[in-house]
C-alpha cells in the first residue's frame, strides 16, 4: 500500500496583499492575457531577452485584428485572449490554463472595495461556462481557500484517480478534475 507525501506547497499561506504590484506601477505577467504571449514573455525573461520581454508586456492585450492574425498561428493561440478586461483596480490572482487545442484559461480576478476585497471568476466564454459564485474577504485568501473558491466557482470535482480510471475516463496527464455536468 502507497503512503501519501506530505504536500510542499503550504495551503494555510495567506499573501499580505494582492496588490503590491499595482500599486507600485509594476507590470507583471498575470498582466498578459494571452497563454502563448505570457509563455513566451516568461521565457524571454528566463533567457535575458529584456527586447522581446519588454515588446510582449508593454501590450498585454491585443486588438481584434491582432487576435484574429495570431489565430492563424494555432488554435492554441487564442488561449486567454478572450478573458474579460479587468476593471479598474482589479488584478489577477489566480490562473487555469486547460492543455486543449484552444487552451482555454480561466482565472480568478481580485478588487479592493472599501473594506473588503471582493473576487470573481472569469472566463474566455462570458461566463457561460460557470457556475454563479463570486466572493468577498476581509484579508487575501489562503491557498486553500483561493482553491476551494475557484473549484467551486468552475463546477470542478476533485475524484481520486482509481476513480478516474473505474469510470473508463483515461486522462492524459493523470488529471484529477472534471467538470461537473449541469442539468
Amino acid at each position: 500500500m502507497s503512503q501519501l507525501r506530505p504536500l510542499a506547497i503550504d495551503l494555510a499561506f495567506r499573501p499580505e496583499s494582492y496588490f503590491w504590484a499595482y500599486d507600485n506601477n509594476i507590470k507583471l505577467a498575470s498582466d498578459i492575457k494571452g497563454a502563448e504571449r505570457k509563455a513566451m514573455y516568461e521565457r524571454a525573461l528566463k533567457s535575458g531577452d529584456i527586447h522581446l520581454a519588454n515588446a510582449i508586456i508593454s501590450e498585454p492585450e491585443l486588438t481584434h485584428e491582432q487576435r484574429k492574425a495570431q489565430s492563424g498561428i494555432h488554435p492554441s493561440w487564442m488561449g486567454g485572449e478572450y478573458l474579460p478586461n479587468r476593471e479598474a483596480q482589479e488584478v489577477e490572482i489566480a490562473r487555469i490554463t486547460i492543455a486543449s487545442t484552444t487552451q482555454d484559461v480561466t482565472c480568478v480576478y481580485a478588487k479592493r472595495g472599501a473594506s473588503r476585497i471582493h473576487y470573481r471568476v472569469v472566463d474566455e466564454y462570458e461566463d457561460m461556462t460557470l457556475d454563479e459564485r463570486t466572493r468577498t474577504s476581509l484579508r487575501p485568501l489562503t491557498l486553500i481557500e483561493l482553491f476551494d473558491f475557484f473549484r467551486q466557482r468552475l463546477g470542478l470535482v476533485l475524484l481520486p484517480r482509481s476513480e478516474l480510471w473505474r469510470s473508463r475516463i483515461q486522462p492524459r496527464r493523470s488529471t484529477r478534475f472534471h467538470r461537473r455536468r449541469k442539468l
